[in-house]
């Protein structure tokens, strides 16, 4: 067998080996569950967080993510203004994993970059993270808006369309 044909049967079985793991969900598809810590210490799982008068915008980042740390600001922004607001009888929430290895970082940067929402998980474990291949998960920032069972409406939503997407899914 020549070199050129060795090359193209590897970069045909790196083509399979990385489209083995599980595709990224997609809308209409409820998202796995994922298990890990919260600020306090104790094992919590995002399905827990699922609600019939909440909608939830699930937030993939890690502090040492520079694309996650500048979209920070926005999520905050986000926050404060839907933290009080209702749309449809439903309020929104925000969950943030962290691909984090080290919580003592992971504490850190939710302080420095003012995250303050309540609802923070990791396993710190990363993108060696089990769950975090099983979600499909290959890049930070990633975000999921979620319904009340957990069904995406939206991937990667920013704060300027939300309130139209959850409008238009509840309409």
């Amino acid at each position: 067998m020549n070199a050129p044909n060795i090359l193209k049967i590897g970069l045909l079985a790196l083509t399979i080996a990385s489209c083995h793991n599980m595709a990224t969900p997609s809308k209409n598809e409820i998202l796995d569950d994922y298990k890990g810590i919260n600020l306090q210490g104790d094992s919590i799982n995002l399905h827990s967080f699922y609600d019939k008068n909440k909608i939830l915008l699930v937030n993939f980042w890690a502090g040492w993510c520079g694309d996650c740390l500048q979209h920070n600001p926005e999520l905050v922004a986000l926050y404060d203004r839907y933290k009080d607001f209702e749309i449809n009888g439903k309020t929104i929430d925000i969950i943030s994993i962290s691909l984090d290895k080290n919580e003592q970082q992971w504490r850190r940067n939710i302080i420095r970059q003012n995250l303050y929402w309540p609802n923070h998980i990791a396993d710190m474990k990363g993108y060696d993270s089990e769950q975090i291949k099983s979600l499909g998960i290959d890049w930070i920032p990633t975000n999921f808006l979620l319904d009340e069972n957990g069904v995406i409406i939206a991937k990667n939503v920013d704060r300027s369309n939300i309130e139209g997407i959850i409008r238009n899914h509840y309409k």
